[in-house]
């Protein structure tokens, strides 16, 4: 499949680069890691191939956040909020109404504030929670 074109969507005033492949008969958002670029993704055959193969049962929207990839740069550092509203500037762009959303790492975060805050969306989120520990897990006594 060819490299769809990429369109924007506004949030506020920034700029929030969006593709959008495949023509399912469900919207998925695909909220992806933290540094992404929609463009240099297709680059990679295998994540080309990952895309392609969603877009069989689903219509597929991705973007890149506020700050990476080909959306605007220069945005100080957003909050999760900020972020979760590009989704909703992504889904009002294309004129999704129902969607399920599937993020990673960031984007599993972001996906999960953003879900909180709709009614007609599910989320999958695959994000890494880390807890500081003052002495490595191994050193931890043994309950008798």
């Amino acid at each position: 499949m060819q490299r769809p074109k990429t369109r924007y969507a506004k949030a506020g005033d920034v700029h929030i680069a969006y593709h959008v492949v495949g023509d399912g008969a469900i919207d998925l958002l695909w909220a992806q890691g933290w540094a992404t670029h929609i463009e240099y993704a297709w680059e990679s055959p295998d994540y080309a191939r990952f895309l392609n193969k969603l877009g069989q049962f689903a219509r597929v929207i991705f973007f890149d956040k506020r700050g990476v990839g080909m959306s605007d740069r220069d945005v100080g550092y957003p909050t999760l909020e900020e972020r979760s509203q590009d989704i909703n500037a992504v889904l009002d762009a294309v004129g999704s109404e129902k969607v399920a959303v599937f993020g990673a790492s960031e984007g599993g975060a972001i996906s999960a504030v953003f879900c909180t805050r709709k009614l007609t969306c599910s989320s999958l989120t695959q994000s890494c929670h880390s807890q500081r520990q003052s002495k490595p897990a191994a050193f931890d006594p043994i309950p008798t």
